[in-house]
């Protein structure tokens, strides 16, 4: 129940807080600018799924590529301090 009104209360006050801003000019000025570039990058998506899904499929390739650039780095990591302590142990047995 305290949940509830916990998320209630939350979304009350991002709505008053919210139409409290828009009494700006300049905000609302940037609202309506933002809100048309969604539209037509919507319509836009819509009418060309093909595009949509050429651009997603780039950046999952890219995000792919990054991670596993990241992946063999820490890996490298790992190899040097293994052979690093390698080398210690070898030097303190001998």
């Amino acid at each position: 129940m305290a949940k509830g009104l916990m998320y209630k209360g939350m979304l009350l006050g991002a709505i008053v807080g919210g139409s409290i801003t828009l009494l700006d000019r300049t905000t609302r000025k940037e609202v309506i600018t933002g809100l048309k570039k969604t539209k037509n990058k919507t319509f836009y998506y819509l009418n060309h799924p093909s595009v949509y899904m050429g651009n997603l499929r780039m950046q999952c390739e890219s995000a792919t590529n990054t991670l596993l650039d990241g992946m063999n780095t820490t890996i490298k990591l790992i190899n040097k301090v293994q052979e690093t302590l390698e080398e210690t142990e070898n030097k303190s047995v001998k």
